[in-house]
């Protein structure tokens, strides 16, 4: 499964928080079609992770292996992938020479991937890092860099081969 969410802030337009993730997570899908991937783009991950709990509580997961989840795209601002240990160091293997390494949340932060880690799938959430613009005014489509989303298509392409391999 991949996925990310669509929601944004009042303050800010949202093109790095999330229009590049799902963007992302869109354009992944459509170049890798793989007969039983799920994807899905959650609403109400800003005010607390709500639209993913909603597709958990109401979707038969036990034919999920894996849950890949994106969360900004548009800016390397020091490139993670935050979750599941196992998946993550799977991930890390199939990105070598990319600028991205383990990572995790400050205090309090999350994305969608905790939902699915809540019900024991292996998750993790793939990002370009911390964007000072985000949740204001200047996440607007300046703040996202094309090279960057270029980079993050490349992890993607990558950790979703892998994910699909390691899963038979």
């Amino acid at each position: 499964m991949i996925g990310g969410h669509y929601d944004s802030v009042p303050e800010g337009p949202g093109a790095n928080d999330n229009a590049s993730g799902t963007a992302l997570m869109l354009e992944l899908a459509r170049s890798q079609q793989t007969d039983g991937l799920c994807v899905v783009a959650f609403g109400a991950e800003e005010i607390g992770l709500f639209g993913s709990q909603a597709f958990v509580a109401t979707t038969d997961l036990k034919a999920t292996v894996f849950m890949l989840n994106f969360d900004m795209a548009g800016r390397l601002e020091g490139p993670t992938i935050i979750g599941d240990v196992a998946l993550t160091n799977l991930l890390l293997a199939a990105v070598e020479g990319l600028p991205i390494r383990a990572g995790s949340f400050p205090p309090f932060a999350s994305s969608d991937h905790a939902t699915f880690l809540s019900v024991g799938i292996p998750s993790v959430t793939i990002t370009s890092g911390g964007d000072p613009a985000i949740h204001t005014a200047g996440d607007d489509v300046d703040n996202v860099a094309e090279d960057s989303l270029r980079t993050m298509l490349e992890v993607g392409d990558r950790v979703l081969e892998a994910a699909l391999v390691a899963s038979g």
